[in-house]
């Protein structure tokens, strides 16, 4: 769709996999699947928003990439799209906001930055390793220029984590007032006269 128009991988991270795969062949550019490798860019300071022209092209990030099983394949290696997930190398998406043609070597110039504090590293963290925070969750999906299946899975896991949340409160309650009731029913001085195994009523001191 359009917020996963153009495909965008760091140049920089080619020296990490090829040590990491110990595949010293690995080709300059292209080998993840992207439509741009750029250099001087990466994961850790391009943001969710960030508008970027090169000529008369403008592009704005939308998302992190979500490696799928292409990877994998191509590389033979069945669980290469995790890895690229856990190493936070993941490349990202572009939307074109106007559109051109662009060749190799054309500079690429940051516009605007509305929201410096999503990069697709932090973004990248909240999808992938925060699933338990639903704060992160519900601020990322505030993000305007966030990308929309992006944002439906966010908003999505934030409402799926309340009920979660007070289902574990009222059983917290429900364990902590039945273990009330047990110690109100606790003798531990039977009352004289009382037989031996007589229920007792009243209610002990703590």
């Amino acid at each position: 769709g359009p917020d996963k128009a153009v495909c965008a991988y760091a140049l920089e991270h080619y020296a990490f996999w090829r040590d990491h795969l110990a595949l010293s062949a690995l080709p300059q550019t292209g080998s993840f699947g992207e439509n741009l490798t750029l250099v001087g860019l990466s994961d850790r300071d391009v943001c969710i928003g960030d508008v970027y022209r090169l000529n008369e092209v403008v592009l704005q990030v939308s998302q992190p990439r979500q490696p799928c099983w292409k990877l994998a394949r191509k590389w033979n290696r069945p669980d290469f799209a995790e890895q690229v997930v856990a190493a936070n190398r993941t490349g990202w998406y572009f939307r074109v906001l106007d559109e051109g043609t662009i060749a190799a070597g054309t500079p690429i110039v940051l516009v605007e930055r509305p929201h410096p504090a999503w990069t697709i590293t932090a973004a990248n963290d909240v999808m992938h390793r925060g699933d338990h925070d639903q704060n992160a969750s519900l601020a990322l999906a505030a993000v305007a220029a966030l990308s929309e299946s992006w944002t439906r899975t966010l908003r999505r896991r934030a409402d799926a984590w309340q009920p979660r949340l007070s289902h574990g409160v009222r059983d917290a309650y429900t364990r902590s007032s039945a273990r009330r009731r047990c110690f109100r029913i606790r003798c531990t001085r039977r009352p004289a006269g009382r037989r031996r195994g007589a229920a007792c009523d009243r209610p002990s001191r703590p």
